[in-house]
This record gives structure tokens, sequence and C-alpha cells, in this order.
């Protein structure tokens, strides 16, 4: 199945929604607290680990289930 070629503004509007929004702006604070040498404190820390975790791994889930899904459907199976 060939894949539909994208235009710039839909590769755009399809990168801001509002977990990348709330992604970017946790990471700019984490990198602004860096540089500027603001003490960070466990609880910052572990809430920029959890935030990028689940943005980088949903998005390899979200394949992997789709990938199951289809496998479900063509083994002729019920899923149940």
């Amino acid at each position: 199945m060939a894949k539909k070629q994208l235009s710039a503004k839909e590769r755009l509007a399809n990168l801001i929604d509002v977990k990348t929004i709330i992604t970017l702006a946790i990471v700019g604070a984490f990198v602004a607290m860096t540089i500027f040498g603001r003490e960070l404190d466990g609880t910052f820390l572990s809430v920029v680990t959890l935030v990028l975790g689940f943005y980088f791994g949903k998005g390899k889930d979200t394949k992997v289930d789709d990938e199951n899904a289809t496998e479900a459907k063509t083994d002729g199976n019920p899923s149940e």
C-alpha cells in the first residue's frame, strides 16, 4: 500500500497537537533551567522523564497494537 505524500502544511499541522506542545514546553523548561544553572529537584526530573517516555513510547505501542490487530484479523480466529 502506497503512503500518501503530505504537504509541508499538513505535516506541520500533524506536529502541533497538545501532546507535542506540552512535551516541547517541559523539555524547553528543562533546557533553560540547565543552561542558567538552576537546581533541578527530583520531582521535575521525574516529570521530564515521564513525559519523554510517554511521548516517544506511545507511537511504538500504537504501531505494535495495529500490527497485532491486523494479525488477529488474518488468522480468522475471534479476538475475544
